[in-house]
């Protein structure tokens, strides 16, 4: 089975609605359906906002939190409340929400570039490099090479 079947979800993130259900009941929420892209993840609203629960074999996610709140907003969706120990996260919902994988390829990529732009601070000792990891996920994924070269313009050290 491959990514791009409707319902398709990792397998380790398929074992985490319950610990949702358990982490909304102890912060007042009610959680809806996970949204129909979630598939590495938990995340589906819980009224006004996003709850997101990232399996423990997700080690790419281990600083999501500490950087939404580095960001707080700027770029990125707010980070509301956190639960280290259960990887569990309380989100600003993003509207409306646009799938850029409905865009054509130069336009997300354009648009990921700005987004990118507005995301970028000095590293803490805690995050491992950006620009690393994603030139490896590019190099990995067989990207168009605009996204390589929309990376570069980014004016990463290379």
């Amino acid at each position: 089975m491959t990514t791009d079947v409707p319902g398709w979800m990792w397998p380790p993130a398929r074992r985490l609605r319950t610990i949702a259900s358990e982490v909304a009941a102890d912060w007042g929420l009610m959680v809806g359906e996970p949204f129909e892209r979630a598939r590495y993840s938990f995340v589906a609203p819980a009224g006004e906002h996003v709850i997101k629960i990232v399996p423990p074999e997700d080690t790419q996610s281990d600083h999501e939190a500490d950087a939404l709140e580095v960001w707080n907003g700027m770029g990125a969706v707010r980070l509301l409340r956190h639960d280290r120990a259960r990887r569990a996260m309380l989100i600003e919902r993003a509207r409306p929400g646009t799938d850029a994988s409905s865009l054509p390829d130069e336009d997300a990529i354009r648009i990921a570039v700005q987004v990118g732009r507005l995301l970028w601070r000095e590293p803490g000792a805690q995050f491992a490099s950006a620009y690393d990891n994603t030139r490896a996920g590019l190099d990995r994924s067989g990207a168009p090479s605009t996204a390589t070269s929309a990376l570069r313009e980014l004016s990463w050290p290379s």
